[in-house]
């Protein structure tokens, strides 16, 4: 059997097992939404720091421009002063072809050339040891100037070297795009001479001289490229612009997921006033909401300006990319305090159920008791008075009459257990018919008259109902009031005083009875209805019942369309009102 404290020890432990739940439910949301921040934090950096390294890019390719100006002029005026001299000069005799010269190697094969202009616009594109070194620069950021010059100086030593090997061997070299292969270099050799012409070799050192010039002036450039980077001192201004940080932002956060709305600025080196930004930028958003980014942080001697992006929508994005988790973790925990809510008003419904159930045996028990003691009693009694020679005709008279009325009363109480078991299988049909309603309540007052005479109480009537017509199950309207009158006089501890009107609203009659007894709290209210249900009156029983009158006058006045309102105070007594549809014609 289910104790109090059995009960009690079995709801802390579910609540217990329910709040562990939620606090475990509760610590992996709040984990999955850092972690979701944390990614979201590192996407926008490495986002800024891809605008940074384009800025320096577009930076980068801006100074050679200039520089390539630069040269372009100055390689007129020179060509201007070669010509000059070219026409003062006579053009020697053995003279190489423009297209193509055999010449003999040192193992007396002949070599055929490819002859090139290494000078050519085509040839001036930069190599692959150029690129390579742009790359190598960009990754060492924080390197300064000497260790630039020393990369130069390094690849420039190998190029040397590698040329000076090539011509040993006695070999051209021929440019990449002259072959359309950039990492091809031909020689052709022939095994008809095994000696080359003077003036062959002179004319591969002169080109191969100039190709060293060329390549050691692409050197020059880039170094002068990457002083005016590193030491640029062009404003910002000139340097960036709105539009183009907008949308270089825009992009690198659309290729890592990021669609949200965001507002920028930047910020000069000494950090004293804004630029530029966006319209609805706020100077005073600080903390981890702010994400700033260094603008061409390898310029030496100056401080790097700023650029200083925030999301004002950046937690409901978060959210919303979490939706189904959340959703599903809040679903999961409806469902588990739904099933924690269900067991224990089950629990505690079953415990009310056994109480209730227990007091009824006890009660019916006495109920049946009390008339079976008092039948058998009245046969004692009367089979004396029939063994007596002198018998009294009166008194076996009036043993059998109580016979008679315990029976019936006994009766009375099967027949009510009987109705309720009807009424929760809704198996009682009604016979309604037009019955007034003052003719019944005048019936039930004779019917309880000879007990309120003998408690000598007292009945008021007030019939204010001037359409008292009504259509219902006679019997069960009877067996209403009666309930109402009869729980106003046991419910009365000193001589009772009975209120019992009528009035008209609408389209409905109201019928009310009051009493001067006990009264109720605000909680017995709302369970006097309930089947089995009787108001405590301590260790004492002295008011008859199974507990079942209420909840039958309540189901039945329903039946018939109709309601019933009570109210009450505690020692002051209890008024009780039915509502019932009046007849339609």
């Amino acid at each position: 059997m289910m104790t109090k404290q059995k009960i009690r020890l079995l709801i802390s432990l579910m609540g217990l097992a329910a709040l562990s739940l939620m606090g475990f439910q509760w610590y992996w949301i709040t984990s999955a939404l850092a972690l979701r921040n944390e990614q979201f934090e590192l996407k926008v950096s490495d986002a800024l720091q891809d605008v940074v390294r384009k800025l320096e890019k577009q930076e980068i390719i801006y100074l050679i421009r200039q520089r390539e100006e630069i040269e372009q002029q100055q390689r007129k005026l020179e060509a201007l002063n070669k010509n000059r001299l070219a026409q003062k000069t006579q053009t020697p005799k053995h003279r190489l072809p423009d297209e193509y010269t055999a010449s003999a190697g040192r193992d007396g094969n002949l070599t055929g050339t490819n002859p090139t202009d290494a000078l050519t616009p085509r040839n001036r594109s930069m190599t692959d040891f150029q690129a390579n070194l742009i790359n190598e620069i960009l990754r060492q950021r924080n390197d300064e100037l000497p260790h630039i010059e020393r990369f130069l100086r390094i690849h420039a030593e190998q190029e040397r070297m590698f040329e000076a090997w090539f011509d040993q061997m006695g070999r051209v070299l021929i440019p990449a795009d002259t072959l359309g292969n950039s990492s091809v270099m031909m020689t052709v050799r022939s095994s008809v001479q095994k000696a080359r012409h003077p003036l062959e070799k002179r004319a591969i050192r002169d080109e191969n001289e100039a190709k060293s010039k060329t390549l050691a002036s692409q050197t020059d450039l880039l170094k002068d490229v990457f002083k005016d980077l590193l030491f640029s001192k062009r404003p910002m201004e000139q340097r960036v612009n709105r539009l183009m940080i907008d949308s270089l932002l825009k992009k690198s956060l659309a290729e890592r997921g990021i669609g949200l709305p965001y507002e920028f600025a930047i910020q000069n080196n000494n950090q004293s006033n804004v630029l530029f930004s966006t319209v609805a930028y706020r100077p005073d958003t600080t903390g981890s909401e702010l994400f700033r980014a260094s603008l061409f942080p390898n310029e030496i001697n100056t401080l790097p300006s700023q650029l200083l992006v925030y999301f004002p929508e950046r937690q409901a994005f978060i959210l919303q990319n979490m939706s189904f988790t959340l959703i599903s973790s809040a679903l999961l925990l409806l469902v588990i305090l739904g099933c924690f809510y269900v067991a224990v008003t089950t629990i505690l419904k079953q415990k009310k159920l056994s109480d209730v159930k227990n007091d009824f045996i006890n009660n019916m028990t006495h109920e049946f008791k009390t008339p079976l003691s008092t039948i058998s009693l009245a046969v004692s009694m009367a089979r004396e008075q029939v063994e007596t020679p002198q018998s009294e005709k009166a008194k076996i008279q009036r043993y059998l009459g109580i016979i008679r009325d315990e029976t019936q009363r006994l009766g009375g109480h099967v027949e009510k257990v009987l109705q309720m078991a009807l009424l929760d299988r809704g198996e009682i049909k009604l016979k309604p018919t037009v019955v007034n309603i003052h003719d019944v309540i005048e019936k039930v007052l004779n019917n309880l008259g000879v007990q309120l005479e003998q408690r000598e109480g007292e009945i008021e009537l007030s019939f204010e109902a001037t359409n008292e017509l009504v259509e219902a199950d006679e019997l069960h309207l009877t067996n209403i009031l009666t309930n109402l009158l009869d729980n106003a006089n046991k419910y009365s501890p000193e001589a009772p005083h009975i209120a019992v009107g009528t009035h008209n609203d609408d389209d409905f009659v109201y019928v009310s009875v009051s009493d001067q007894g006990r009264g109720m709290t605000k909680e017995q209210q709302t369970k006097i209805f309930d089947p089995f249900y009787r108001v405590p009156t301590g260790n004492i029983h002295d008011v008859k019942g199974f507990g079942l009158g209420l909840s039958y006058v309540k189901k039945m006045v329903e039946a018939h369309g109709g309601a019933i309102d009570v109210e009450s105070k505690l020692g002051k007594g209890s008024t009780f009102t039915v509502k019932l549809p009046l007849k339609h014609d």
